[in-house]
């Protein structure tokens, strides 16, 4: 099936391999309905992309858009916050990156 809205927040930056990450990234994409779907990913996207022990590495944002690009998918968001300042004010505390499907055509 089809879906207008995924959510993988806090799973994401568990995939270490770059092959595995480019085919769930896929994979994902792939299930996204047509038209205003949107893939939330959580996580942490910064300039660099970080090892960060066992189990979990960081992406940069442009290795990010690299691969929506090549999948046809893009960055249509990011929302960042204070991860510490959120979790002592108990608000969120995750980045989340939006991720859409480019839409051809007129909305008419």
């Amino acid at each position: 099936g089809q879906f207008d809205v995924i959510n993988a927040i806090g799973v994401i930056f568990h995939i270490v391999c770059d092959e595995s990450w480019k085919q769930a990234i896929s994979n994902l994409g792939s299930l996204l309905s047509d038209h205003q779907s949107v893939l939330i990913v959580g996580g942490d996207f910064g300039d660099e992309t970080i090892e960060r022990g066992v189990m979990r590495k960081t992406r940069s944002l442009s290795e990010w858009d690299t691969l929506l690009n090549s999948l046809n998918l893009q960055r249509t968001g990011l929302n960042r916050y204070d991860w510490w300042g959120g979790a002592d004010a108990g608000l969120l505390t995750d980045n989340l990156l939006f991720i859409s499907r480019p839409f051809a055509g007129n909305q008419n």
